[in-house]
């Protein structure tokens, strides 16, 4: 089968069975997939939160074009981001990737892109993972010479005016909050407000800009949550013993 390929060598053979069955050969070809948590954020809002969605991330397109469409992105058929479950073996989400699509690598491991009501990102559990992804994402939708995309992410990049009712309310109680940054309301010291200073300070002397660190702050509290657990699991353990 094509899928079992480089694009998905992050894969447990188990996964890669589970893919199959979900999205069979016949009907789908499979670019890349890698294990990805997705967020969410109004346009207008760097106000990130985790939509409770994890899984194995299938980048791909249909092998032959939806009954009564047409192909918007060319070679057989529609691009697409599927999101699969594999332990209870199904999809659980969904993303029809448009001709003209603004899809950006924030860092290795963190991707982000606008959808009809909100703007998705895409947290990946390995960089290496995340850097394949992109580019077979990059060089398949939108051709690095290509005017169109220009004009697209050039219009990203305009302020975008939306109004409450523009944008759909998310499933009660699928949402987790991460953290919330207003550059203009002093959001951001008050974010930093839980971490060490000497943890602040190491980053800025290792060349990681305040800018950077703002961009990623709800990837550092999660980092250091995950140690703060593992330090508490080891000395746990070891009083234990």
């Amino acid at each position: 089968m094509a899928q079992a390929n480089s694009n998905v060598l992050w894969l447990s053979n188990a996964e890669k069975r589970t893919i199959r069955a979900v999205l069979p050969a016949a009907t789908c070809k499979v670019m890349a997939a890698a294990h990805v948590k997705l967020y969410q954020a109004r346009f207008t809002s760097l106000d990130w939160s985790y939509s409770g969605l994890r899984g194995v991330l299938v980048f791909g397109r249909d092998r032959l074009p939806p009954e009564g469409g047409d192909k918007e992105t060319g070679e057989g058929g529609k691009y697409w981001f599927r999101m699969i479950d594999v332990h209870k073996e199904r999809e659980v989400w969904r993303h029809r990737i448009p001709r003209l699509f603004d899809y950006k690598q924030e860092t290795p491991f963190w991707h982000t892109f606008g959808g009809n009501s909100r703007t998705y990102g895409l947290r990946f559990e390995e960089d290496e993972e995340g850097s394949a992804f992109f580019q077979k994402v990059s060089t398949r939708v939108y051709p690095g010479d290509s005017q169109d995309a220009t004009i697209s992410r050039t219009r990203r990049r305009q302020k975008i005016h939306v109004t409450e009712s523009d944008i759909s309310d998310p499933i009660p109680g699928s949402f987790q909050h991460v953290v919330h940054m207003n550059p203009d309301g002093g959001g951001f010291a008050l974010a930093l407000q839980p971490f060490d200073p000497r943890l602040v300070n190491g980053l800025r002397k290792h060349g990681v800009s305040e800018n950077v660190i703002r961009k990623n702050i709800h990837f550092i509290q999660d980092f250091v949550s995950d140690c703060s657990k593992s330090e508490d699991s080891r000395l746990t353990g070891s009083s234990r013993s």
